[in-house]
């Protein structure tokens, strides 16, 4: 089996066991992820010190690599370097997982591997807004799969003081608010045999979103929504008929049966009013010192697998982006900036489906911290790190997924 094949099969295997990570955490799933992940690391590590050469499009993301790095000797949270490792091995290992993969194949092959990966999280997407479906109006426990102490415990939602969210089997409302978020653009700009089997798909999505209660998957949905209309703007009249208002009346509509009185569907509205992590975004907005401006408090510093790992009190920063900056400082912002101005670059020139996705995922990184965790950091970094990538040397459609 060449490498191209163990690349492929490694990734597929990863995501399945990130989307249904909870059913297997018995199993200590997440370092068998490392340790999997490491060997694929270390197989294309070589490739990659022998052929010698580091694609212009994704260099960004080395030099972002090589300065994570040098904050594990430079800075590091309580003056304890374990922290930054782990910190390190929790988001940048799957970081370095993708840029590896990609630098070292073809524009060709990486086409290939990510329209597969693509496919494959519809299917992944429909069984997870099943299960959801099914969490939420039956057995938030999921036959005991779900091991969040808030969501999946019936007897803490029939006390009437937590809202009832959906979490499926990836691990928490937001976790999978996102990811439904992700699929249903990946099916919104897939082209199927059928538009009816299209239109089934996303009234399942959409309605597996709308259960997890997440603001965010509210703008996520937005955000597609508009780009695809921007996108088949010639089209617009044909796109409004009847049948479509009929069938996403329909699917607005379904999620306010059965409630429960817990405003589940009506705090994806609520931006303002009730929106606790909004204070707790400016309230963690503080440095200690000019260097800490400049390079950060170092790697694990409020990261939620650290301090849950060593057994110290979290709270949440409520943001992707202020975390990297408290824990990079300047520095690493910058070097994010950097390489997102160079993916959504890249994504206007040659695909449009996956601009619309880094929006979406932008919006929600200022105010969601999914993409410091374990999921996110392997499944939305690797379309990051697709977009930078992509080229031109195969014929397809820039505006869709083929």
């Amino acid at each position: 089996m060449n490498l191209y094949k163990i690349n492929r099969y490694s990734v597929y295997i990863i995501t399945i066991l990130m989307v249904f990570k909870t059913a297997l955490m018995e199993f200590n799933i997440d370092m068998f992820i490392y340790f999997f992940t490491f060997l694929i690391i270390v197989a294309n590590l070589f490739e990659f010190i022998f052929k010698g050469k580091i694609k212009s499009s994704i260099s960004s993301v080395f030099i972002l690599l090589i300065y994570s790095i040098f904050q594990l000797a430079l800075t590091s949270i309580y003056n304890n370097v374990m922290y930054s490792l782990f910190s390190y091995m929790a988001v940048f290992l799957y970081i370095l997982f993708w840029v590896l993969i990609i630098n070292n194949q073809s524009s060709s092959l990486n086409y290939s591997l990510m329209k597969g990966y693509f496919k494959l999280n519809i299917v992944l997407g429909i069984v997870s807004s099943i299960l959801a479906i099914y969490q939420y109006y039956f057995d938030p426990s999921i036959f005991n799969l779900v091991v969040h102490n808030v969501y999946g415990n019936e007897e803490i939602l029939l006390q009437g003081n937590v809202l009832r969210r959906t979490t499926a089997l990836i691990g928490s409302p937001q976790s999978f608010s996102l990811y439904m978020g992700m699929v249903f653009g990946i099916v919104l700009f897939t082209k199927f045999p059928r538009k009816s089997i299209k239109l089934i798909l996303l009234a399942v999505l959409f309605i597996g979103g709308i259960l997890s209660g997440s603001r965010m998957f509210t703008v996520f949905i937005v955000i597609l929504f508009l780009g695809y209309l921007f996108e088949n703007r010639n089209r617009l009249v044909k796109f409004l008929k009847p049948t479509y208002f009929i069938l996403f009346g329909g699917i607005i509509t379904l999620p306010f049966l059965e409630l429960e009185n817990n405003n589940t569907v009506i705090r994806l509205l609520d931006f303002i009013g009730n929106w606790p992590a909004l204070m707790i975004f400016f309230e963690n907005f503080k440095f200690d010192s000019f260097y800490n401006v400049i390079f950060g408090h170092g790697l694990g510093y409020k990261d939620r697998i650290v301090y849950n790992f060593f057994g110290y009190e979290y709270q949440s920063v409520e943001s992707y982006i202020l975390l990297l900056l408290l824990q990079q400082g300047i520095v690493g912002l910058v070097l994010f900036i950097n390489i997102y101005t160079r993916a959504f670059y890249n994504s206007i020139l040659k695909n449009r489906f996956v601009l619309y996705l880094l929006i979406a995922f932008l919006v929600n990184q200022l105010f969601v911290p999914a993409f410091s965790g374990l999921t996110f950091g392997f499944l939305g970094w690797g379309i990051i790190i697709y977009a930078l990538s992509i080229n031109r040397d195969y014929k397809d459609d820039p505006k869709t997924l083929e």
